[in-house]
């Protein structure tokens, strides 16, 4: 571990990785400092067609596609009859508007392929981080950061290895990337509680799903008929 680096990044998740990798393609001096051992038990997840383009600039997409992820070629709405979301044109089945979209359909600039993916986030987490230490971002796992001053010259960290042992380095910009624990939001007061998007969401997990083909790999969302409400199924492997 070195004692100064150009980016501090909390958290190894998809955005601390990401930027990891970025980062070192551009011959940035970086660190990511996450508190956990990957992999780690993470709820799945359905990537968006905009995601292809950060996996095609990070030369991702052959090792997703070895890593044998489910492909997502679309996403179907579904709400109850007489309740129209968002004012999208929706189609009459039965007792209920529905609507699907394909990304073959929507062409989005600079996207190669017509599918995107389903994840296992163990899985893909890891693989991404394991990928930003490849192009030359240092990844520590098990080191915490517990420490943070930012001043006019640079930022002073210190950071708790797995040993409990505590290391003080600096950089000259820090990231905070460590997702719902808002590292640097809570120590600076920075967060601010948003009146609309106070949610939760509850997940399962159902086997013997029955499926049969990329056109019943879509994500399937229903709107309830509650204010803001809403349930989905992601098909993961």
């Amino acid at each position: 571990m070195k004692k100064f680096y150009d980016v501090v990044i909390i958290g190894g998740g998809p955005a601390g990785a990401t930027l990891g990798s970025y980062l070192a393609q551009a011959g940035i001096s970086c660190a990511i400092f996450e508190k956990e051992k990957f992999p780690r038990p993470h709820v799945g997840e359905s990537l968006v067609a905009s995601s292809t383009l950060v996996l095609q600039d990070l030369e991702l997409v052959k090792k997703i596609e070895k890593a044998g992820f489910l492909k997502k070629y679309g996403a179907i709405w579904t709400t109850e009859k007489n309740k129209k979301i968002h004012g999208h044109s929706w189609e009459e089945v039965d007792d209920a508007y529905h609507m699907e979209v394909q990304f073959k359909d929507r062409v989005l600039d600079g996207v190669k392929q017509n599918h995107t993916y389903h994840v296992n986030r163990e899985k893909f987490d890891t693989l991404l981080l394991d990928h930003a230490h490849e192009l030359g971002c240092e990844v520590f796992q098990e080191h915490q950061v517990v420490y943070v001053d930012i001043n006019e010259e640079n930022v002073q960290l210190i950071v708790k290895n797995k040993q409990n042992k505590k290391i003080s380095l600096s950089s000259n910009i820090i990231v905070d990337a460590s997702g719902r624990n808002t590292f640097l939001g809570k120590k600076f007061k920075w967060k601010i509680k948003d009146p609309v998007f106070n949610q939760f969401a509850v997940h399962s997990w159902f086997k013997n799903y029955e499926r049969s083909g990329p056109e019943n790999l879509n994500t399937s969302i229903h709107f309830l008929p509650v204010a803001n409400s809403w349930i989905w199924q992601i098909p993961v492997d």
